[in-house]
């Protein structure tokens, strides 16, 4: 699977692919090796991709029997300058809480 999608600069095409991977996580770990890459994500310019990478993040914690994700830097990640990205981080720390 190629996650090339997420970086779509058309933001309805990459929120439906967004939500196609975060089902996909639901249902499999296929994604988990992409961990690293949405944790760069965190650091993009773009409000929207920090986001995407935010989700997919917490998404990944089902399967993150390594404990690579690391709670206190997501926790850092959850400010941002726009109200709806800290909301929609917010809803995803739900994923995460549920498996740690």
């Amino acid at each position: 699977m190629d996650i090339q999608g997420l970086y779509n600069k058309d933001n309805k095409a990459a929120y439906a692919f967004l939500q196609k991977l975060e089902s996909i996580s639901a249902e499999s770990d296929e994604l988990y090796r992409y961990l690293p890459d949405f944790k760069n994500m965190l650091e993009e310019d773009s409000s929207y991709l920090r986001v995407r990478g935010f989700r997919m993040i917490c998404a990944q914690a089902k399967w993150d029997q390594e404990k690579q994700i690391d709670v206190e830097y997501l926790a850092e990640h959850i400010w941002d300058s726009k109200p709806t990205a800290i909301r929609q981080k917010l809803a995803a720390l739900h994923s995460l809480l549920l498996y740690r």
